[in-house]
């Protein structure tokens, strides 16, 4: 059984229906999904249909994969505990970092993930944490996607304008608030970077809250959302010089890091929790988190110094190769099969 949410017509730009739909993908691969609850279509109906198979159903199935933020996880290893399922037939893909939170702020007993087959996490830091209480059936896998097939066109530097894109939701937490005031102090006598930002509104006011910021600007403008499962998405961020990643989160392993790792466009990254798992000064730049003044300060370094884009951005492409779903597909035959 797989339970999770997957992507849907309208709802497939959120990192967790972006990595949960691509471990359905690898799954079936190598088993037989007895049932599949998606919890992207009707909850209810999903819930039900989950109870029934686990009380029913349970002697047929091997094994319970669960690929959900631990806030809906929770309540997911809740039914399954009522339904009476074994838990060594769990397998549970934390998406996002909050275990760790929910685990110190006493919100869920250790007991209801930790005697769980297995529980896969992103990054070594949040295996450490884990342990912390007494987990003894974490692995790590990283965050993946599935490679996309197209031609990257080689940048010369310096340029008179340097292109910055920002791909993630809009709202303040993602830190884009504080990235619009800083391209416009940065740009305040003439215009060094020119944003293009991508991504879906959280909320209406965020929406009017965004528009309302960049309203007449010609150097920071939206440009709607990109399916990032499309190759020709992947054909227009390669254009850029350089991401721009301002998270206040805490962040797990961001998907859409890996997306630029795969073009070869350099991050400008906040210093989030888990950021020295996965990006280094040898293909990044790091900035203090919710730090704008700290944000401005390598802006300006960035544009004087325009031979590190080069530079950073060919360690970046070749981070790529760890991150793919051909990757997964191995550790998912060693997990079922091993």
């Amino acid at each position: 059984m797989y339970i999770a949410s997957l992507n849907t017509k309208k709802d497939r730009f959120d990192g967790e229906r972006i990595k949960s739909t691509l471990i359905y993908e690898s799954l079936l691969k190598f088993t037989k999904i007895f049932s599949l609850i998606n919890l992207s279509k009707n909850k209810v109906l999903s819930v039900i249909k989950l109870i029934i198979v686990s009380l029913f159903c349970k002697h047929k199935i091997d094994y319970f994969v669960i690929s959900k933020d631990p806030r809906g996880a929770k309540i997911i290893e809740k039914i399954l505990n009522l339904c009476l399922v074994n838990h060594k037939k769990r397998i549970y893909f934390e998406i996002g970092p909050f275990l760790y939170d929910m685990l110190s702020k006493k919100n869920v007993n250790p007991s209801l993930f930790a005697r769980n087959k297995y529980v896969v996490v992103e990054a070594k830091s949040m295996k450490k944490e884990l342990e912390l209480f007494d987990f003894k059936n974490i692995l790590v896998f990283p965050n993946f996607k599935r490679k996309p097939s197209i031609s990257i066109e080689k940048k010369n530097y310096p340029k008179k304008i340097v292109k910055l894109i920002y791909l993630s939701r809009i709202e303040e937490q993602k830190g884009i608030y504080e990235l619009v005031d800083a391209v416009k102090v940065v740009n305040e006598i003439d215009v060094k970077y020119e944003l293009d930002i991508y991504g879906m509104f959280m909320s209406k006011s965020d929406e009017t809250r965004l528009l309302d910021e960049i309203k007449g600007r010609n150097d920071i403008s939206y440009k709607g959302k990109l399916d990032m499962s499309q190759d020709s998405s992947y054909g227009i961020i390669s254009k850029y010089d350089l991401h721009v990643f301002p998270t206040w989160y805490d962040e797990g392993f961001p998907g859409t890091l890996i997306d630029f790792f795969f073009v070869g466009v350099p991050t400008i990254s906040s210093s989030f929790l888990r950021s020295r798992d996965i990006l280094s000064n040898e293909d990044s730049f790091i900035y203090k988190q919710h730090n704008k003044d700290d944000l401005i300060k390598n802006l300006k370094y960035i544009y004087e110094n325009q031979d590190l884009i080069s530079k950073k951005g060919a360690k970046t492409f070749e981070l790529g190769n760890l991150y793919t779903s051909v990757s997964f597909d191995a550790f998912i035959k060693e997990l079922i099969y091993g």
